[in-house]
C-alpha cells in the first residue's frame, strides 16, 4: 500500500487507524510518493546534470522512470498529477527556464482533463489538486512565520507548515465527503511521512537485492520493524482526546462559502485590502447561520426508520439528536449496514448512538423495548415471527421478514416486511422495504 498504492490486503483495523489520524495520504500513492522516488532518482544519477550533454540523459531517464512508476500505480489522479508536473519542473530546470509551479499545476490538469473529464468529480482528484494548490501558495507564510536556528526545529516547523497547509486547502472537501476531521493530522505527519521515505527506499532496495536473499531479508525486516513502529504511535494518537470529530455534516451552500472563505484569505494575504477580511467574517457568520438553522430542525425532529438489510431487522429511532440503534446480529454493526446508519446519524446531526440488540430488555423514558414489543414515544412496534402470534391489539407498526397472508385483518398502519409480496400490487397499509427501500415514519 505504502509503495505502490495496493490497499486491498489492508485490514479494516489498519484503515481505521490511518484514517482516524489523517494519514491516509501517506496509503494513497500521491505526490510525495513521487517526490520520494525522484530524490532516489537524483541521488543515484544526479552526477549527469553536471556534465555538458548528460542534464538531456537526466532528463530522458528521469521521466521514464517516473512514468513507469505511475503506470506501475494504476495511474491514479493524484500520481498522474505529480507525473505531469514533475515532468515539467525537471524539464524546465534542467533545460535552464523557469517554471511557475502554477502554470505547472493548471497544464498538468487542463491535459489530465482533456483526455478524461469525468476526473473531475473524482474525490482524489480534488483532494490532490486542492492540496498542492494549499501547499504552495500557503505553506511559504506560514513557514516564514518561525524561523528557528537549530536544525531539528526547522525540520519539523517545515514539516508541520506543510501539514498545516494542505489540511487547509482541503478540509472543506475532508468535511463534505467523509463527514470527519482528524485533529492529530499534524502530530501522525512527523511519523507517516519520515516513515514513508524509509519505507519506499527499502522497498526500492529489497527489489534491487532480491536476487540476494540474505541481504533482501534483512531489509524486509527493517521494513517490518519500522510499519509496526508506526503503527503503534498511530493507535496512540488515535486514543487521544479529540483525535477525530465524526459526523460532520455540511450542504452545499455550506461547503461553497468554506472554499469563498479560502479564496477571500488568499485575496488578503495577497492584496492587504480589508474588505476581504470583511468578505471573510462575512461568510463564517452565513456558515454559522446555516448550521444553526440544521440544528433547529433537527431538535424538532422524531423518527422511525426501518432499514432496507434482507432478513435481519436493523432500526434506527430518532428523537431530537437522541437516536437508539436496533439490531439483530452483532456482524450488522461491522459492515454496510451500519455504514448507512451513520450516514443519517450524520446527516441529521444526531449524537452517538445508543446501540441494543432486539433481544435485550431496556426501559428509559421514551424507549422500552422487550422482544416482541418496542414503544418508542408512544409508537408501538411489534416484531412479529409468526403472522398467528400477533396479539389482538393495535400496533403503529408491524414489522416481519415474511409475508403476511391477510394483512388486512392486523390491526396496524404500517405494515412492514422485508419479504417480496407475491401479488402484482401489495395492500395499500403494506410496506414491503426490499421493493421500495427503507420505511421512514416522521411523527
Amino acid at each position: 500500500a505504502l509503495t505502490l498504492g495496493y490497499k486491498d490486503a489492508l485490514d479494516p483495523e489498519t484503515k481505521e487507524v490511518y484514517s482516524s489520524c489523517g494519514a491516509m495520504h501517506v496509503l494513497a500513492v500521491s505526490g510525495l510518493h513521487v517526490g520520494i522516488i525522484y530524490l532516489a532518482i537524483n541521488f543515484l544519477i544526479g552526477f549527469l546534470k553536471r556534465l555538458k550533454t548528460g542534464r538531456y540523459l537526466f532528463i530522458i531517464i528521469t521521466i521514464t522512470i517516473l512514468w513507469f512508476y505511475a503506470l506501475l500505480t494504476g495511474l491514479s489522479p493524484s500520481v498522474l498529477r505529480s507525473a505531469l508536473m514533475f515532468s515539467v519542473l525537471i524539464t524546465g530546470e534542467n533545460l535552464r527556464r523557469p517554471v511557475n509551479i502554477y502554470n505547472s499545476l493548471a497544464v498538468s490538469a487542463f491535459i489530465l482533463l482533456f483526455f478524461n473529464p469525468n476526473l473531475i468529480f473524482e474525490t482524489g482528484f480534488q483532494l490532490s489538486y486542492s492540496a498542492v494548490a494549499g501547499i504552495v501558495f500557503f505553506q511559504p507564510k506560514i513557514n516564514n512565520l518561525f524561523n528557528p536556528g537549530n536544525f531539528v526545529l526547522k525540520y519539523s516547523w517545515s514539516l508541520f507548515s506543510v501539514s498545516l497547509a494542505a489540511q487547509l486547502s482541503t478540509f472543506p472537501l475532508t468535511i463534505y465527503y467523509f463527514h470527519q476531521f482528524p485533529f492529530y493530522f499534524w502530530l501522525s505527519n512527523f511519523i507517516v511521512i519520515p516513515g514513508a521515505f524509509l519505507l519506499i527506499f527499502l522497498s526500492i532496495a529489497i527489489i534491487t537485492t532480491s536476487p540476494l536473499p540474505i541481504i533482501s531479508s534483512l531489509f524486509a525486516n527493517a521494513i517490518s520493524f519500522i510499519l509496526d513502529s508506526v503503527y503503534f504511535f498511530l493507535e496512540r494518537i488515535k486514543e487521544l482526546p479529540l483525535a477525530v470529530i465524526q459526523y460532520i455534516h455540511i450542504d452545499k451552500i455550506q461547503f461553497i462559502l468554506l472554499y469563498s472563505i479560502i479564496g477571500f484569505l488568499v485575496l488578503f494575504i495577497s492584496k492587504k485590502k480589508v474588505k476581504y477580511l470583511h468578505m471573510i467574517i462575512g461568510s463564517i457568520i452565513m456558515v454559522l447561520s446555516i448550521n444553526i438553522v440544521h440544528k433547529y430542525n433537527c431538535i424538532r425532529q422524531n423518527k422511525i426508520i426501518i432499514y432496507n438489510t434482507g432478513n435481519t431487522q436493523f432500526l434506527h429511532l430518532i428523537d431530537a439528536r437522541k437516536n437508539y440503534i436496533i439490531y439483530n446480529d452483532e456482524s450488522q454493526l461491522e459492515n454496510y449496514d451500519f455504514k448507512i446508519a451513520e450516514n443519517t446519524i450524520t446527516l441529521n446531526h444526531l449524537g452517538k448512538p445508543m446501540l441494543l440488540k432486539t433481544d435485550s430488555i431496556y426501559s428509559d423514558n421514551i424507549l422500552y423495548l422487550n422482544k416482541p414489543f418496542l414503544s418508542f414515544k408512544n409508537k408501538n412496534i411489534c416484531f412479529c415471527v409468526e403472522e398467528t402470534k400477533i396479539p389482538d391489539i393495535e400496533f403503529d407498526i408491524v414489522y416481519s421478514n415474511r409475508i403476511f397472508s391477510q394483512p388486512e385483518k392486523l390491526r396496524s398502519e404500517n405494515i412492514v416486511t422485508s419479504g417480496t409480496y407475491w401479488k402484482k400490487e401489495s395492500p395499500q397499509n403494506v410496506f414491503c422495504i426490499k421493493e421500495k427501500g427503507a420505511f421512514v415514519l416522521n411523527f
